[in-house]
């Protein structure tokens, strides 16, 4: 985080994952799995300055060494623009012996902020390494950027989780609006379970930008009606 020292971000971290490991202590009833968040080093939304993928693995290796000493149960990696820092931070999950999630994010045309189809990123980044990642999913899109992406082709299987903004705008405008753009929760849910209808390998759901309480709830309403 901008403004801490190493030691700082270090206790950030672990008190960030004690915490929630207190919640999940606390309402042991729900079987739930404790996810570790880590973010691109640069803005999510541009893919400027970006990394090599050695490069990356040493940047992200200090903040994944501490998430090990944890009770967290995986990774998430979010809000990625590029597969090379992606593939540094599941080569240090893999070097931590940690599981690990990468989730990209897209802009209006369903590709990567660096121009990059999402089928072209994921091949690389399994290729980089070795298909470590237990799978994928976007996040930080509203589902109107992404669902023609989904054909029904055998690549789009590694893809099982996604996680939308409640607004239809692009990245440039959501970085330029002064209020926050809540979108339409009726029809952000309806968009979702459209999208998990027909690609039944999505398990995880979720909001991201703009959403709340209400959008989620729209968004299980329409699941279970699936």
């Amino acid at each position: 985080m901008i403004g801490l020292n190493e030691h700082q971000l270090r206790d950030f971290n672990l008190d960030a994952i004690n915490l929630m490991a207190q919640v999940r202590d606390k309402c042991g009833d729900l079987p739930t799995l404790l996810s570790a968040q880590i973010g691109p080093r640069e803005d999510g939304y541009q893919a400027n300055n970006q990394m090599t993928e050695k490069e990356s693995l040493d940047y992200h290796s200090t903040q994944i060494a501490t998430y090990k000493s944890t009770q967290a149960d995986f990774i998430t990696a979010a809000t990625l623009s590029y597969p090379e820092e992606a593939a540094g931070i599941v080569l240090a999950a893999k070097n931590a012996k940690m599981p690990i999630v990468v989730s990209f994010t897209v802009e209006l045309d369903g590709n990567l902020p660096n121009g990059q189809t999402l089928e072209d990123a994921l091949a690389k980044l399994d290729g980089l390494t070795k298909r470590y990642a237990s799978y994928f999913m976007i996040n930080c899109a509203h589902p109107s950027h992404f669902s023609h992406i989904f054909t029904q082709q055998p690549w789009e299987q590694r893809i099982k989780g996604i996680v939308v903004n409640a607004s239809q705008c692009s990245h440039a405008e959501l970085d330029r609006c002064e209020t926050l753009d809540s979108g339409d929760p009726f029809a952000l849910g309806k968009e979702v379970a459209e999208i998990c209808r027909h690609n039944t390998q999505i398990s995880v759901v979720g909001g991201c930008c703009g959403t709340n309480l209400e959008h989620l709830e729209q968004i299980m309403i329409n699941l279970r009606e699936n």
